[in-house]
């Protein structure tokens, strides 16, 4: 009776996952698989993006001026240089991305010093549909891989960025089974989590980045590329 009742709570709370996620990841359409185009105007909803260190995370109403493919909103992420590390903003995914090889971004600079971005992607091991941090180590995870891509904004105005997801390296090994594997498959929740992170280049300036859309997509005939064993510690500067 005890195991019957153990297996229709897992069944209702994964089945509350899936809702969760239906509702936050409403409207798709065509091949991609929009995380956020900000197009609501609202970090709150659709999806909640939480805030971590003392990054300034706001709406921004663009110009269409100044590229075609422009939103009526994009993310804004500023904060103190004086740190280096800003802080960053997260979203819970709970999504199947197999079938996807690649990550887009519409992101805005201001200049050779606008910043860095981390992106992390989390992958479910533990079939427990969440990420867990370490309880000796607050900073590092347990039961999830963790895949990261450092990306400098040395430019400026909009451009596209498209990531295969091949460039991510796993930066917690041991942890989890090292595999690039986000399927909800065998009681897995998939691609759990993804968060970006906001670094400065220079003590003296402040990083200003924007993000017009965020997005997972699959490139036909992708062009195969060595993961990287790790990030070295200058990646971001």
């Amino acid at each position: 009776m005890v195991r019957l009742f153990s297996f229709l709570l897992l069944i209702l709370m994964m089945g509350s996952v899936y809702t969760d996620a239906a509702q936050s990841f409403r409207n798709q359409k065509g091949g991609a698989f929009i995380i956020d185009d900000f197009e609501d105007g609202n970090l709150n909803v659709y999806p909640l993006w939480w805030r971590f260190g003392v990054v300034n995370a706001d709406i921004d109403i663009n110009r269409p001026k100044e590229a075609p493919y422009l939103g009526r909103y994009s993310l804004r992420l500023t904060g103190d240089a004086n740190e280096w590390y800003v802080g960053g903003v997260g979203t819970y995914l709970g999504i199947d991305a197999d079938k996807y090889n690649s990550v887009k971004f519409i992101i805005k600079g201001n200049g050779e010093k606008s910043g860095t971005l981390i992106f992390e992607l989390y992958d479910d091991d533990d079939n427990s549909w969440e990420v867990s941090t370490h309880s000796q180590y607050p900073s590092q995870v347990t039961g999830a891989d963790k895949f990261i891509y450092t990306q400098k904004v040395n430019w400026e105005g909009w451009k596209v960025v498209m990531i295969p997801l091949a460039h991510f390296s796993d930066v917690n090994p041991g942890i989890g089974d090292d595999k690039w594997n986000p399927n909800i498959k065998n009681g897995s929740g998939g691609l759990l989590q993804m968060q970006m992170i906001l670094m400065a280049v220079d003590k003296y300036v402040d990083p200003d980045i924007r993000i017009d859309s965020v997005r997972f997509f699959k490139k036909p005939k992708l062009k195969a590329f060595p993961q990287k064993k790790g990030p070295h510690f200058t990646d971001w500067m």
